[in-house]
């Protein structure tokens, strides 16, 4: 098997989401020349392979060999250091592009099912959506269901509303004593629609030069019934 995997015919692969073991830090799971996980792990330190199947094998022989390894095994240090390369690099970004198809779908999906436009799955706000199920998953240890944790629209219109209130009060004690110091200062507006609903708006900003640094802030946004002409 160490011979397949030194020709590329076998791949190694990171831990399960799942595993929160120690030991797991020490190993990589092995797979097959049709992807599939096989039921062999392998030492990232010494490059021994052990038989484990989680439903069948216990995990002490591996948890044993995890604090004891130096890494003193037949292969080189080289090729040590190979198979963290190749775990970090190459399997890395095997396992990036996999689950970028997978999203790729459930946005496909998102879209069509909830009848949405295809860019509300673009853009800052979804990105932050988005990193923020990412930081949250590994602190998951076990399944479960996304309508578990997905709050309800009326939830999300509070919060809003909490938000703005926050970054108002913010923003009104952060200019106080700017405004204080400062001699000249400029107002704008900007007039701009809803890409989803075309609906338009008016912002208001405020413009002024602090230690050199221009400050461009956004004062208010109120909706407008007319559009601009």
């Amino acid at each position: 098997m160490l011979k397949k995997i030194e020709q590329g015919i076998f791949n190694i692969c990171s831990k399960p989401a799942s595993a929160t073991a120690q030991w797991w830090n020490t190993f990589v799971r092995i797979k097959d020349d049709k992807e599939n996980i096989i039921p062999f792990v392998q030492c990232i330190k010494c490059f021994s392979i052990f038989a484990y199947e989680s439903s069948k094998t216990g995990s002490s022989t591996l948890k044993a060999h995890a604090e004891s390894c130096l890494g003193g095994g037949s292969p080189s240090s080289s090729k040590n250091q190979d198979i963290i390369v190749m775990m970090n690099k190459d399997n890395n970004s095997n396992i990036l592009a996999g689950l970028k198809r997978i999203f790729t779908v459930a946005c496909a999906k998102c879209c069509a099912y909830d009848l949405r436009p295809y860019e509300s799955v673009h853009g800052h706000g979804f990105q932050i959506l988005c990193q923020s199920l990412l930081d949250v998953a590994p602190q998951i240890s076990h399944l479960i269901e996304a309508a578990a944790i997905i709050p309800d629209p009326t939830t999300i219109s509070r919060q809003v509303q909490k938000l703005a209130e926050e970054n108002r009060v913010q923003l009104i004690e952060s200019l106080i004593p700017d405004l204080k110091k400062i001699k000249f200062f400029g107002v704008t507006t900007d007039f701009w629609k809803n890409r989803f609903t075309s609906d338009s708006y008016l912002t208001i900003n405020l413009h002024y030069n602090k230690d050199g640094q221009m400050k461009n802030l956004m004062l208010k946004t109120v909706p407008i019934s007319e559009a601009k002409t």
